[in-house]
């Protein structure tokens, strides 16, 4: 490995589009999950977008080639992300048994069902 290779993975941007690139295929992952997805997972990776987006628009370094026309490309495809997990936010899905009636034992577990079958 030269040291212009090794250097750039050292280098902050790299770095940051490194970590970006992880978090927007965690959030695609996320999403391809949907409903099935656990809430604190999606407030999760809501508030990365967020503050990847809000580095993306404070992004002002004169050493970095990155034109202002791929940052805005960028904030489209992280704003892409961000509008269907916080409308998942905004109306969650009921629990799948919520309008099952339950019988409650008092023991550890899943509860039981009362379910008429006639």
């Amino acid at each position: 490995m030269s040291d212009g290779q090794g250097q750039g993975r050292h280098d902050p941007i790299y770095q940051f589009f490194t970590q970006s690139h992880k978090i927007t295929s965690e959030a695609q992952f996320i999403i391809d999950l949907f409903p099935n997805t656990d809430l604190a997972a999606v407030e999760r990776i809501v508030h990365q977008l967020i503050a990847n987006r809000t580095i993306l628009h404070s992004f002002n370094d004169p050493s970095d080639t990155t034109s202002i026309e791929d940052i805005e490309e960028l904030l489209t495809f992280v704003n892409g992300f961000l509008l269907p997990l916080e409308n998942f936010l905004a109306h969650p899905p009921p629990a799948p048994s919520a309008h099952l009636p339950r019988i409650h034992t008092g023991l550890p577990g899943r509860p039981r069902y009362d379910i008429d079958l006639q």
